[in-house]
């Protein structure tokens, strides 16, 4: 599922793990790519926030992101994570999610 229910409550190390193709853009555009931890539909945490180009010049069209937090949560609560790419100028884009691998561990 795309949904992690939280079993006990506790201190969390939440991990994602993104392969992106196609992320390429021309000429002057960006890319801002965003990582963001979400419970109960609330904004948990922006874990990862970055622009492309640097990635874009060196000529692969895809890329591994990975994000973690340490987070304190409560027994069912529903963590989702959400990728948000924003191009500039805006544009119509589309990027494969190529591999996502999603983690909670319960630390103490």
């Amino acid at each position: 599922t795309s949904t992690f229910t939280v079993p006990v409550t506790g201190n969390y190390l939440l991990g994602v793990n993104l392969y992106l193709g196609d992320i390429t853009s021309g000429g002057s555009s960006s890319n801002q790519t965003e990582i963001a931890f979400f419970a109960n539909g609330s904004l948990l945490r922006t874990a990862l926030y970055l622009d492309t180009r640097a990635i874009n010049a060196s000529g692969s069209s895809r890329v591994q992101l990975s994000a973690t937090e340490f987070v304190n949560l409560t027994a069912g609560q529903l963590i989702t994570v959400t990728l948000t790419i924003t191009t500039s100028p805006i544009a119509s884009k589309l990027i494969d999610i190529d591999e996502a691998y999603f983690s909670g561990v319960l630390l103490w």
